[in-house]
């Protein structure tokens, strides 16, 4: 048996470019669901290319991208936020899930609950693809004392 075997079944994947703090105007190429190669880990990733970028080590015309690790504690809530966000809706308002669901009954023409939304969204169907967006990135320190960056997306303007 050889050190390679089974090289030819391999999955070649991008490996992502990440965010530094600085404010941003991206143009969403995808949101995807990926599942980790090793493990059981599982991520939804939002592809973007930078349009405007106060950051000079991330400039326009980089693909960069927000990888939400769905097994933390802070998974949902960092896609609950994102797509009110991307749905023209503040992700602090009260009635943040029917202020959701109208939106997207409107823009696709049916109703569908808050989770069927989030699958669309992650779908090869790729319904944000081409969007504009504003995104804040700053770093925090965990509670772990570890430095993270945490994605603020602006409320989306929709007509």
């Amino acid at each position: 048996m050889g050190r390679f075997d089974g090289i030819e079944t391999t999955k070649v994947t991008k490996t992502g470019s990440y965010f530094k703090p600085g404010m941003y105007k991206v143009r969403i190429k995808a949101v995807k669901w990926v599942k980790a190669s090793v493990g059981t880990k599982e991520f939804c990733i939002i592809e973007t290319d930078v349009l405007e970028s106060s950051n000079p080590e991330v400039p326009a015309g980089s693909e960069r991208s927000h990888v939400i690790d769905m097994s933390t504690v802070m998974g949902m809530p960092t896609i609950k936020s994102f797509v009110a966000c991307v749905s023209g809706v503040d992700p602090s308002s009260e009635s943040i899930n029917d202020e959701v669901v109208d939106y997207w009954a409107k823009a696709t023409g049916s109703y569908s609950p808050f989770a069927k939304i989030c699958d669309l969204i992650c779908s090869d169907a790729n319904p944000l693809e081409g969007e504009e967006m504003e995104l804040e990135c700053v770093e925090i320190t965990t509670r772990e004392g570890k430095p993270f960056t945490k994605h603020n997306w602006a409320v989306r303007e929709v007509g």
